[in-house]
């Protein structure tokens, strides 16, 4: 059986003379194995922090930080996944020749790009689509679309669903309004002008990995670079810090013989590259987000892990 999706899209700037310079559409993906734990989380932290009203990027306040911070925290520990996809210079756009001199078509056709990337939506799954309710007309876009993915994919489209929703119905299409509010508030430069009520440093927390005072000084991807998790606690691991100047130079060298490279479909259906430098027993993993590529991990291979990535290398995707 296919796995399926939960997709709720939502948007920011896009009315045509808004005066916004950019346009922003996104995402929230959820696993429907996840979904109602999901739901019962986002709800049950709202709870503990008194938000009787929509999670919305206006909302957003110091008053209400650690809300915000548990959230994310939320988010990149779960199944969930988040997608974008940033329109600037808006005013440039010639709807008369590109899109049947329409606005709405255009914004449509934001949805499909955004939908359609195998990386982020791979055709093996399915997909519900849940689209925050937009215009009288949605129910004729919404056709429209599916009716576009139907004739790409010879009536087989892996998105089988399309309906429209208020945000109040959803806390994933909320969760999609706060990330795409922040960036296209990052895109129109207005977090050079904040008061702090918008943008704050999220510093790394060494309490949770059990690690002392001082590492708080550091971003946490670095600090999981140098240390290894072991029994629900990180420590610091000398020969991964030594190592640590080896991650880009094998990003570069990918193609090369002395790199193993191979992709591997991951628990929650990320697509992730493994480049493994078996002579030194070294393993950096990136995923691609778009088409670009961000560094997941990087860490020593030994005996402890070995088998485990070998038996990830033989069910590689092929």
């Amino acid at each position: 059986m296919k796995k399926i999706n939960h997709i709720f899209v939502d948007e920011s700037n896009h009315l045509e003379n808004d005066n916004s310079p950019i346009m922003v559409v996104g995402f929230i993906k959820v696993p429907d194995n996840a979904y109602i734990e999901l739901k019962q989380k986002i709800k049950e932290l709202k709870y503990n922090h008194a938000i009787p009203y929509e999670i919305k990027w206006n909302t957003v306040s110091n008053t209400k930080v650690n809300f915000y911070e548990e959230l994310i925290d939320l988010f990149f520990d779960s199944s969930l996944s988040f997608r974008s996809v940033l329109v600037k210079y808006k005013q440039q756009l010639d709807h008369d020749q590109f899109n049947q001199g329409s606005h709405d078509n255009f914004y449509y056709k934001m949805i499909y790009y955004l939908l359609s990337n195998p990386w982020f939506n791979p055709h093996e799954e399915l997909y519900r689509v849940f689209i925050d309710i937009k215009d009288t007309r949605g129910r004729e876009k919404l056709a429209k679309i599916n009716q576009v993915f139907n004739n790409k994919h010879f009536k087989e489209s892996p998105f089988i669903h399309f309906q429209h929703i208020q945000s109040h119905e959803s806390v994933f299409i909320q969760l999609a309004d706060l990330f795409i509010g922040a960036i296209g508030y990052k895109s129109k430069g207005l977090y050079k002008n904040s008061q702090g009520n918008k943008v704050k440093i999220h510093p790394y927390n060494p309490q949770k990995d059990d690690l002392p005072d001082f590492y708080a000084n550091y971003y946490e991807k670095f600090v999981h670079l140098i240390t290894r998790k072991q029994n629900k606690k990180r420590d610091f691991e000398k020969e991964r810090a030594n190592r640590i100047h080896w991650i880009k130079p094998i990003i570069e060298n990918r193609m090369s013989q002395l790199i193993t490279h191979f992709k591997f479909r991951e628990s929650d259906g990320k697509i992730r590259d493994y480049l493994w430098y078996k002579a030194k027993g070294y393993m950096v993993i990136i995923q691609r987000i778009t088409e670009e590529y961000i560094l997941i991990t990087a860490f020593c291979v030994d005996s402890k892990n070995n088998l485990y990535y070998l038996k990830k290398e033989m069910n590689k995707i092929q």
